[in-house]
């Protein structure tokens, strides 16, 4: 959801389909060609051939959005994986904070929510973007979410994780900083109890001069049986 405010300064949102046949140049690489590690290949082709429903939020170059931009994936339990797809854009000199949330429970039949997400975001010159990231699905969910974000020159970054739902998550957040004088920070937090299985992984890139980045992630436990692993960190 984008306020009435934002709209009219001329922010972008709208459904990733109709994105796609607008911005072919833009959106033809990260809908089609394969880009992650192996931990999540076989994910990602799953995603590129069966995402629906996705969204595609482009700022505008020297926009500021004051109120932040909330992008929602209702997941309905299934026996079948859903496959999200979310596309963000920050042109030059923008900036905005933008919250991602995944929220779904099992269907009457008692069907877990089962999904793999993907996240695409690109930080033009001098743009500054806030990127929040959070899933309070189920207990019996199974996530999967590989979030790559890219910086151009001057570009900063700040992004912070919250992790508190599901049975199974596998997350990995690649950032790029891709341009001279980027910068990214980057925070989490994971509340786990029981038997829950959480698998984070982050990667800083730095493939310019000047580039800064910096990592806080926190892990709390309650009820925790031996038999549970955390890994990742």
């Amino acid at each position: 959801a984008a306020t009435a405010a934002a709209l009219r300064l001329g922010l972008e949102l709208t459904p990733l389909e109709d994105a796609a046949a607008r911005y072919p140049e833009l959106l033809n690489g990260p809908l089609g060609t394969p880009a992650v590690g192996a931990d999540f290949r076989r994910l990602e082709a799953a995603n590129q051939a069966l995402w629906r429903g996705g969204a595609f939020l482009r700022i505008p170059a020297g926009v500021s959005v004051a109120e932040p931009v909330h992008v929602v994936f209702r997941h309905e339990g299934s026996r079948e994986f859903a496959f999200p797809r979310l596309f963000v854009l920050a042109e030059e000199g923008s900036s905005a904070t933008v919250i991602e949330e995944h929220l779904g429970a099992e269907d009457a039949a008692g069907a877990a929510v089962k999904s793999a997400a993907f996240s695409t975001v690109r930080v033009a010159q001098g743009a500054r973007l806030r990127l929040f990231y959070t899933q309070e699905l189920d207990a019996r969910a199974v996530h999967f979410w590989h979030q790559r974000v890219e910086l151009a020159r001057d570009a900063c970054l700040e992004h912070c994780s919250i992790m508190l739902g599901g049975s199974r998550l596998k997350s990995e957040l690649e950032v790029a900083l891709q341009g001279a004088g980027a910068n990214s920070e980057i925070r989490g937090i994971l509340l786990g109890r029981k038997k829950q299985f959480f698998d984070p992984h982050t990667k800083q890139l730095h493939q310019a001069s000047r580039t800064t980045s910096n990592l806080l992630f926190r892990t709390a436990l309650r009820e925790f049986q031996t038999q549970s692993t955390v890994a990742g960190f």
